[in-house]
């Protein structure tokens, strides 16, 4: 699983907390579980996701604060739409 780079659980019954394996995969860059029941925050390890450029977590039960780590990822594009996330974006 080191070089999966695309990860797609969206829309289906996936419900719980991404694993915070996930988040240290070397080279993933697309992470998408929009229209599933996932619940949680987005963690602090996110930050080790360094290759990252989408992340597609709409429609979801994700809540809770913004870590400022996902500022240290290449992010490209950020969809959290009806999520229940508080904080800013860092730069």
């Amino acid at each position: 699983m080191s070089a999966l780079s695309f990860f797609v659980l969206s829309n289906n019954a996936f419900s719980g907390a991404l694993p915070s394996q996930v988040w240290t995969l070397p080279e993933l860059e697309f992470l998408a579980v929009e229209s599933t029941e996932l619940q949680g925050t987005i963690p602090t390890e996110i930050g080790l996701a360094s290759s990252l450029k989408f992340l597609l977590l709409f429609e979801t039960n994700v809540s809770g604060t913004i870590p400022s780590e996902l500022g240290l990822t290449g992010l490209e594009v950020f969809d959290v739409a009806e999520a229940s996330l508080t904080g800013t974006i860092p730069s």
